[in-house]
């Protein structure tokens, strides 16, 4: 089980119930989006009344409301969802939120300067970076995967040998079913395969691919972001 922190994108205003940080505990690191939004309140379509989630906020008149006060200030982000309401049916749905996002992700990492060391200066292990993104209905969908690889003892690992074999990395992890990559394995197509993705807030949807191939053409960037002595990472070796 690991803990992730995750920190406010912008500084929470005193009047407002949320601290600057919220904790979520996964099995992996990659069983966690980089970024979600703490919904404070959402409007239906063809409706001009915004509705807090907020405690007690609308038992307050309009303009008092904490929710007011936050999209006011300008801390809340809006995020078009659709919504199943009884009675309803499906509608699309505007919810209004307040940003977190990991405060160890790994893409506010910079690239190394330096390369990959030769085996002559001892084992290492990298941290590689992979972004996964898909559309559907023109909404994207996101995935960051963090993969961390061991230097050989003997012959030098380059971050082309990693591309290279950035694919098996996936597969197994969908053969495994780890962190939500499924092979789903049916008569009509063997290598149809599903992943969790997640939109802007930070809200899971398993995304259904009809082949892993398909999957791997949504990775748009790979890297490096990390390189550390073995000994020093020893006890966050995956691979």
């Amino acid at each position: 089980m690991v803990e992730k922190r995750y920190v406010a994108k912008k500084r929470i205003p005193e009047y407002c119930p949320f601290g600057s940080v919220m904790s979520l505990k996964v099995e992996s690191e990659n069983d966690a989006p980089a970024c979600f939004g703490r919904v404070v309140g959402y409007q239906y379509e063809g409706s001009d009344e915004v509705v807090s989630t907020i405690e007690g906020d609308n038992l307050k008149a309009k303009g008092e409301r904490i929710i007011d006060r936050l999209m006011y200030d300008g801390y809340l982000v809006k995020h078009q969802t659709v919504k199943k309401i009884d009675n309803l049916g499906t509608v699309n749905v505007t919810q209004y939120g307040i940003m977190y996002e990991a405060e160890s992700a790994a893409q506010h990492k910079g690239t190394p300067t330096h390369g990959i060391p030769a085996p002559t200066a001892g084992q290492f292990v990298c941290t590689f970076e992979l972004l996964m993104v898909t559309e559907i209905n023109g909404e994207l969908y996101e995935r960051y995967i963090t993969i961390r690889k061991k230097t050989p003892p003997v012959f030098r690992f380059t971050t082309t040998d990693f591309f290279c074999n950035m694919g098996s990395y996936i597969t197994t992890m969908l053969c495994r079913g780890e962190s939500g990559f499924k092979m789903l394995d049916t008569d009509d197509n063997p290598n149809r395969c599903s992943a969790q993705f997640y939109d802007t807030f930070g809200e899971k949807k398993n995304i259904i691919f009809n082949s892993t191939k398909d999957l791997l053409a949504t990775i748009v960037s790979v890297r490096l972001v990390d390189v550390k002595p073995f000994e020093v990472a020893e006890s966050s070796i995956a691979g």
